[in-house]
């Protein structure tokens, strides 16, 4: 599970349950409570990721992805698929 903070005081959690079939992403408000929640499905979250990859490196054009570097960790390789 991983919470990530947004300016306006809410979170959203991304949580990667071996029961689903995708990555759960739940939006809490300041207060913990759930305004929404939705699975991205295991594909589409495929595409998102090639998605988000090519707008980095200029294949694609986003309003919302910068081109810019990828930063890699040591504990991930991101590898064209």
């Amino acid at each position: 599970m991983k919470r990530i903070f947004v300016n306006n005081g809410d979170s959203i959690v991304l949580n990667a349950d071996p029961n689903e079939k995708g990555l759960e992403v739940v939006s809490l408000d300041s207060n913990i409570g759930i305004n929404y929640s939705y699975v991205i499905p295991e594909g589409e979250m495929i595409m998102l990721l090639n998605y988000y990859r090519n707008c980095k490196s200029g294949l694609e054009k986003s309003d919302y992805i910068s081109k810019g570097k990828i930063v890699n960790t040591n504990c991930l390789e991101l590898k064209y698929l």
